[in-house]
Formats: C-alpha cells, structure tokens, sequence
C-alpha cells in the first residue's frame, strides 16, 4: 500500500499536525491523516530498528511537507526536469516537497520513495548530528529505509530492494568497495554515484540483516568516529575483493531477506483542520515563498501575496505569507507592516514575530546611525519567539546574528543560544559552519572539529565543499585556530557558501534524479 492515496471528490486544502512532520495538502482530512500516521508509523520503525530516542516537537524538530499536485509542480519548484521530489534540512524548518501523483513503475524511482530516502537522511542528521559517517553509509541507510512498504494488516516491512538501483547493484567495477568504503572517496562521475546508492543499499542491506555482520558495521562506524582512518577501520570487512564478490553472491540469492514490524508503531495523535479561506487563498504564494526565491522572482511572489492577502487582513495565516514575501522582496515597512496584522490576529504567531525583527533590523541596517536601545527593540522580538517555543533555533540564531549585524560585541548569553540552536538543528550545515566559527574563537578546538567533520563527509556537499570542509579540519587537526578560521575564509569552488539562516537564500537544492 502506498502513502498516497488518490486525492477525492471531498478535497480542500488541510494541515495534518502529528509529532514529526506538519502536512499540508489539498485533499480530504481522512486521507491526510492517514498519510500522516502512516509517516509516524515509518518514523516510530526507524527508532526502533536504531535504538534512537524520541525528541520533544518543536519547528526544529518537525518536517513540513507540502503535497503539490503533480511532477510538473515539482520540478518547476525545483527548477530542474530531473527531480521526483525534494527535502532541504534548515534550522527554521526542515521542508520536502512530493508529488500526489508520480510515476510508480516497477523500475522508476516514486514520490513515496524519495520522501522516505530523504527523511532516513533527516532523521540520521537528527539523532546522530555529530557522527562521522561514510558516504556510502549515509546513503545506503537513506536507500534501506527508502524502499519501505506499508501492508494491510498494519505491518511496515523494511529492505525490499530497490529495483530503481537494479544495474547499479550487480557491477562492482564501477565503484570498487576500496574506492566506496573510503570516507571521503573522491570526485564520483554520475555513474559511480548512482553505484553509491546502488551498492551503499547493497552494503547496508549485506550488513545490517545478519547479526554478527551487523555487529562489524557497528566497529567500523565506532573506529571510524575514534579517529581511525577509513581504510584500516575497513579492515573489519575483510579484503576488499573479497567484500564486493560478497556482495555480488548476496545480490544473486533467489530472495533476499526483510524485516517485518507490526508492535511499537504507535503513529501517536494526528490532529487534522481545515486552512482557513485566508490561508488556503495564500498557500500557492506559500510555497513558493518557503521554496526559496531569487532576486528576480521575489518581487513577482511579493505581488501575487499581496493580491491572495488583500481580502483577508484579519487572517494570521495569509498576512504571515505576505510579510514573508514582502521581506523576501526588500519591501521592509510593507512586511513589517503585514507581520502586524498577524500578531492582532494571533500574539503568540512566532513567525510574525521572526518578520517582525528581520523587518525591523533590516531598516536599522539602512541608517547611517542607530541606537543601541532600536537594536534591543529587534532582539525584544526573537527573544519573544524564544520564550513560546525555547526548543526552535532560528530565534537564538538570529539573535546571535543581530549582534554582528550590529557591529556590536556578542555576548556570552548569545553565544550559549547559537551552540543550543546547532544542537537542537544539527542538521542545518549553515548553522553548523556558524558553530564552528564561534567555537574557534572560543579555542575550543576539539568541538570545533566534531562540529566541522560532518560536512567533510557528507552526501548533501559537493566535492569541493567537502575539500573545504577537510582544509578546515586539518588545520584544527593541527590545534592551529588561526590557520581554521583562514580555511575558513576561503571559497569553495563549486558552491561559494552554505547558507546560514538568518536571511532568506535561493537554497541549494537537495534533489532526487527520476531515473525511470
């Protein structure tokens, strides 16, 4: 059974709100909150299986999930042909965006799929923000948990194969386990990299569904995360060789085995509402705003927010769209302006309060001259977003930030909320390149480098931004601050910076190729 369900004759735009994930589709209430349980059911597994412990909901914590109609609606958001799907991981809120109808061959990669890969990765990044793990891995566990099927009886079975990756897994010469097993291996063409997921699955799926194999796995991730390097600490696996003819019989087997759980799938309360007529008017403006806009597309966005706000001023939904677009668009007294009517309409709103002090510092940062009494006038408002949820980190972000876009000293109390927020947010790579920094200058070299490590090894960087991400941590292998904070300093090849939140950017795009 699949998580999408055809949309009805009933449907009007919902939010389903459940422990993990906010869901906003134009569908009826029976089928979102199906859908969402189904997801709470899929989350309440992956801890299962990995012993990780349930955190506290809070804007940090939770996904949001927009189900637009189609894969054209996809990849015109994504502003590539080739996407099924896509998740950006952010400190203000993690968002994917996935397809009602998608292609469901037998070979093709589904809307389900890329939704499932993407939150593994989501929930991997949560619960073990600060461990050092292999590309491979990284991907190959997104690819196990990806392939997910939900039965009638109630049962979740785990590690079907992914007929997606079919070519990939059977050839071993095109990333040998002594190239796929490093930490970082390389420069990978396109080819290789879709070996990576294919033969990572294979690995994960080889390792994890035998018990003394999976207790192997468990060493090699520990040894790794002591400072072994990768090729001595895949030396557990034995010859390398010999591991990829491993894997090559294991593939071939009549059928391969999978995990079946039915207890422990509490999906927990799903709280299901209508959008009210001001939201639902807005909620295309939404997305595209919360997708992320340009220089140039901004001031369309900001246009077409004023026209599905202007007939709903009391509502707090559409004027928190329309202050967003309208600072989006560098219109700051217009934005400022809208984020006040959603506090009338509801004063505990904490993104009209985020707007507010975003609005309100970017006009400080236009004087010639401010005070420090206007500076504590912005802070007043993200340190107000603070006390309704202490558990979301763009607040302590921004407020860290505001200190600096002050010209001000950064104080002690700002400093402890921006390493709170990185560990509320590890998922954030933004954030965790502005942790690093501070716990640089700190001399706290040793946290710096756990905080910097992760990016060096990931599967959401480019190559070159894993080269930089390496120089920093040499350096601070080196104990030599000095010499971190000028790696630092320099740009990337491939990607001039990883955005921080604190100021809206045109994201990089964590995207799905549809290799159908």
């Amino acid at each position: 059974m699949f998580l999408f369900l055809p949309q009805t004759a009933s449907a009007a735009w919902h939010e389903a709100s459940s422990d993990h994930f906010i869901i906003y589709s134009n569908d009826s209430s029976e089928n979102i909150r199906n859908f969402a349980a189904r997801l709470e059911q899929f989350d309440s597994a992956l801890r299962l299986v990995t012993s990780a412990p349930k955190i506290p909901a809070s804007a940090s914590s939770r996904v949001t999930i927009y189900i637009v109609d189609d894969m054209g609606d996809i990849r015109r958001l994504a502003g590539i042909r080739s996407v099924a799907g896509f998740m950006e991981n952010r400190a203000s809120g993690s968002v994917a965006f996935v397809p009602r109808r998608a292609d469901t061959g037998r070979y093709s990669l589904n809307a389900q799929t890329v939704l499932l890969h993407e939150y593994a990765h989501h929930f991997m990044y949560q619960s073990w923000g600060n461990t050092v793990v292999p590309l491979w891995f990284s991907e190959g566990f997104a690819e196990f948990y990806a392939t997910a099927t939900f039965e009638d009886d109630g049962k979740l079975v785990l590690g079907t194969a992914p007929r997606y990756r079919a070519w990939g897994m059977l050839d071993a010469s095109i990333l040998p386990a002594r190239t796929m097993l490093k930490l970082n291996p390389g420069r990978l063409s396109d080819e290789q990299t879709a070996a990576l997921y294919a033969r990572g699955w294979l690995a994960i799926h080889y390792l994890a569904m035998e018990p003394e194999r999976a207790k192997l796995l468990r060493t090699y991730l520990n040894a790794i995360n002591s400072g072994t390097d990768a090729d001595t600490a895949s030396a557990v696996f034995g010859d390398s060789r010999a591991f990829d003819q491993a894997l090559n019989r294991y593939i071939r087997q009549r059928k391969l085995p999978a995990l079946g759980i039915k207890s422990g799938l509490d999906p927990g309360a799903v709280a299901v509402r209508p959008l009210t007529p001001g939201e639902a008017a807005t909620m295309e403006v939404s997305i595209r705003s919360t997708r992320g806009v340009s220089e140039k597309t901004a001031p369309l966005v900001a246009a077409e927010a004023r026209k599905a706000a202007a007939a709903y001023p009391d509502d707090a939904g559409a004027q928190n769209v329309l202050a967003e677009a309208e600072y989006d668009a560098g219109n700051h007294a217009a934005a400022e302006a809208a984020a006040d009517r959603a506090l009338r309409a509801d004063p505990k709103s904490i993104h009209a309060m985020i707007y507010k002090g975003l609005s309100a510092q970017a006009r400080l940062l236009a004087k010639a001259d401010t005070k420090d009494t206007d500076w504590r006038e912005v802070r007043r408002w993200y340190l107000a977003a603070n006390r309704i949820d202490p558990e979301y980190a763009w607040p302590l972000i921004l407020y860290y930030q505001s200190f600096g876009a002050a010209g001000q000293p950064v104080t002690a109390n700002a400093e402890s909320g921006l390493l709170y927020a990185h560990a509320l947010a590890p998922f954030d790579y933004g954030l965790r390149i502005l942790a690093t920094r501070l716990l640089i200058g700190q001399q706290k070299l040793a946290e710096a480098r756990v905080a910097i490590a992760p990016i060096a090894y990931s599967a959401e960087q480019g190559a070159a931004q894993r080269d930089w991400a390496m120089s920093v941590m040499r350096a601070l292998d080196a104990m030599d601050g000095k010499a971190a904070l000028a790696a630092m300093d320099s740009t990337p090849d491939d990607n001039k910076q990883v955005p921080a939140e604190g100021e809206k950017a045109y994201r990089g795009k964590r995207t799905h190729p549809d290799i159908s």
